[in-house]
């Protein structure tokens, strides 16, 4: 709901493949860094620690979102 407010699409929400993520990651199938650092500043993450390159380029998304718990507080509001 946050970032569909925020005019993102988002395609499909899923479980992580784990449960212990502390910090929320964005992780980037080729869109320009621009992009990844937008999505960055509209969750409030640290610029520095938060995107990660994918290692599929033809993945069917543009990023991933890997929710961690900094990202839980402003998600229960």
């Amino acid at each position: 709901d946050l970032l569909q407010s925020q005019g993102y699409q988002v395609v499909s929400i899923g479980d992580a493949d784990r449960s212990d993520y502390g910090r929320t990651i964005i992780i980037n199938y080729g869109v320009p860094d621009e992009v990844v650092e937008k999505v960055g500043t509209d969750l409030e993450l640290d610029p520095n620690l938060s995107s990660l390159q994918g290692l599929n380029a033809s993945a069917p998304v543009d990023v991933r979102i890997v929710v961690g718990r900094d990202l839980l507080p402003h998600l229960q509001q």
